[in-house]
């Protein structure tokens, strides 16, 4: 690999897409976008009444959710169990990312809120 310059190839694509992603800003709105995902969907659940592992800062989120509702909630999402709280919950970890909509923070609410 390093032999026959495919690393330096590499480097170069590496290189690209960063050249890319900090023309105008894009890195930080992509960023912004992310937050901005994570703070309404934290808002929610804190509406439910889920409480949080720690405060939400950032576009990951750590809600503390009961089994019944996780055992649910796993047929329909993908998730990471980070840590069982007790017998009765456990804390997840929920990503939004530049890519995530609005509707579906709305609709992953509204499944949270029927179960």
């Amino acid at each position: 690999l390093k032999q026959r310059g495919a690393l330096l190839a590499k480097g170069r694509l590496l290189s690209l897409q960063f050249h890319e992603l900090f023309k105008n800003d894009l890195w930080f709105e992509l960023g912004r976008h992310a937050n901005s995902m994570a703070q309404l969907l934290s808002k929610g659940l804190k509406s439910l009444g889920i409480k949080f592992m720690v405060a939400p800062e950032s576009n990951q989120i750590f809600p503390v959710i009961s089994e019944r509702v996780l055992t649910k909630l796993s047929d329909l999402y993908a998730f990471s169990t980070w840590k069982k709280v007790d017998a009765e919950s456990s804390v997840i970890r929920l990503v939004t990312s530049w890519a995530t909509r609005e509707a579906a923070v709305l609709e992953f609410l509204d499944d949270i809120n029927s179960i």
